[in-house]
């Protein structure tokens, strides 16, 4: 029996293939049930295969596509293992109107005339990636675009460095302006989009503001809305468990997005810059294309920085509150601070 992940998507028929064997056997499943609790499908076969088989699986399914793919929405897409801890490649071919523009997180490699005005857009294999939480990303519409690159990439030009370092994997990157679009912005890697006042600005008729918004988004810093949430009974450390899909939007707040930043930028005052950003190059260099926790980021810091990050940081990211500092001068030479949590 194989289990992925579903929400909202009827599975037709499953067959599973031996693609170990030289002889190509399959098998139809007999067997399609849901678990719409557990938000999966249950595809049970008539025989077992032995351990480490290599395998396809072939799905006829039906759905109405939805909106985003945040943070656990690729389910409701196509039948997958939609975890972080679970990565795969991905090759994606789309048939559209003919008129519309196709984009996903890869360049485009084939596209060709297709049955009733449409045609076939086949895309390059992706690196490997999750469809958890924003990764895989498709966009079909009537795009216009304006475009750079830099001079010969791939035939000895200078590449791309983003952050850190470490040069820009994918062949493209694409930033796009939605408009009816919920977040402000979802990083999708190489189909990045935004909320159209979250990144389109023109000079001659834009408000100063938008542009200070747009910075914003791009940074995600300040802390006023972190404190005054942080200050509430009801708030929550910046690192939670998180045992149900469910659970996930819960987290998505102002401790998330702003009291994080804070402590990072805190962080990066107390052991320096430099340290900081190479502690984080060393942290994606040994996590590039799998998972990482907070202590291995942790770990990579205290290994640049001789200081025990790990232990620093638990007080600020574990535990709700924020402390507020009381310093008075009783005489010219003595001062007390008292310490008190909010």
């Amino acid at each position: 029996m194989l289990t992925l992940n579903v929400i909202e998507i009827h599975d037709k028929s499953a067959k599973l293939s031996n693609l170990s064997l030289k002889t190509n056997q399959s098998q139809n499943a007999i067997n399609i049930s849901y678990d719409t609790q557990k938000q999966t499908v249950s595809l049970t076969f008539p025989e077992e295969l032995p351990t480490r088989s290599k395998v396809a699986l072939h799905l006829e399914f039906t759905g109405i596509l939805t909106d985003q793919m945040c943070a656990t929405d690729a389910r409701r897409v196509f039948p997958s293992w939609d975890e972080p801890a679970i990565k795969a490649t991905f090759d994606i071919t789309l048939i559209i109107p003919s008129e519309l523009t196709a984009l996903i997180n890869m360049n485009v490699i084939s596209e060709n005339p297709h049955n009733g005005g449409k045609k076939c857009v086949k895309f390059a294999t992706t690196t490997i990636m999750s469809t958890y939480y924003q990764l895989i990303a498709f966009i079909v519409g009537d795009l216009v675009y304006v475009e750079t690159s830099t001079t010969g990439l791939h035939n000895g030009g200078k590449p791309v460095w983003v952050l850190f370092g470490i040069p820009y994997p994918l062949q493209k990157c694409d930033m796009v302006a939605i408009p009816d679009f919920e977040a402000g912005a979802m990083e999708n890697w190489g189909l990045i989009t935004y909320r159209t006042t979250a990144i389109l600005f023109d000079p001659k008729a834009s408000d100063a503001k938008f542009k200070q918004c747009i910075a914003y988004t791009v940074l995600m810093e300040g802390f006023q809305r972190g404190l005054q949430l942080d200050a509430l009974r009801s708030s929550h450390p910046i690192e939670v468990p998180v045992n149900d899909p469910s659970e996930i939007h819960q987290i998505f707040d102002a401790i998330s997005y702003f009291k994080d930043a804070s402590v990072i930028r805190m962080l990066s005052n107390f052991i320096g810059e430099n340290i900081i950003l190479a502690g984080i190059r060393r942290y994606l260099k040994r996590h590039e294309y799998s998972n990482a926790s907070t202590d291995d980021l942790w770990k990579a810091l205290t290994e640049e920085s001789g200081i025990d990050v790990g232990q620093f940081m638990k007080g600020w990211t574990k535990v709700v509150g924020y402390p507020v500092l009381t310093v008075t001068e009783p005489s010219h030479d003595t001062i007390h601070i008292n310490t008190k949590y909010y």
